[in-house]
């Protein structure tokens, strides 16, 4: 089974990645992925100190610092597990502005004990980690679909309509089938 629509792809096992084109110029874009007021919107209630080295809280116990910024074209949250989420942004020549969502994983890391069902998706399926530890657990994957999604909806100033519950579902299936492929553990 393929990833779900416009869905994630892997470029190690600990990395899931998401392209998305935003209806923005890039000045804009940048607005929206590093003031609080666009990511409380799109993203998750966030306390941010936009300098590299800068501290970040987003909700959920979520923190850490800034581990890279360059104005204009990317910014990237460390956490103090060795995982990140890097935000990088390009021109695409059209006035829209292409976005690159990195999502990288601590290679030991489990699925967190707190996590549990979510966006009305039962604790089994949410929580689907077929890749074992290190790699993206079906939640995880979908949370990460959706704030790319989220990105552009906000930007398009429209509400984000996904059908999480299937979202999560369509994850665990590729998932399963992506751990299960004899070359999946490079």
């Amino acid at each position: 089974m393929p990833a779900p629509e416009n869905g994630g792809t892997f470029s190690d096992r600990h990395t899931i990645v998401f392209h998305r084109t935003l209806n923005a110029p890039l000045g804009r874009a940048w607005q929206a992925l590093t003031t609080k007021a666009d990511l409380d919107q799109w993203f998750m209630v966030t306390e941010i100190d936009l300098r590299t080295g800068g501290r970040y809280s987003f909700e959920r116990g979520w923190d850490g610092w800034i581990g890279d910024l360059e104005p204009m074209r990317c910014i990237q949250f460390n956490t103090s597990d060795n995982s990140y989420t890097r935000f990088e942004i390009e021109p695409d020549g059209n006035g829209k502005t292409r976005l690159t969502l990195t999502d990288r994983l601590k290679s030991d890391l489990a699925v967190p004990p707190h996590i549990g069902a979510e966006g009305g998706v039962d604790a089994e399926t949410s929580r689907y980690q077929p890749g074992g530890p290190g790699t993206h657990w079906a939640g995880a994957a979908s949370g990460w679909h959706c704030f790319a999604d989220g990105i552009v909806a906000h930007l398009d100033g429209r509400p984000l309509l996904i059908d999480f519950p299937a979202l999560c579902h369509g994850y665990a299936e590729y998932l399963s089938e992506r751990w299960s492929e004899p070359s999946a553990g490079r």
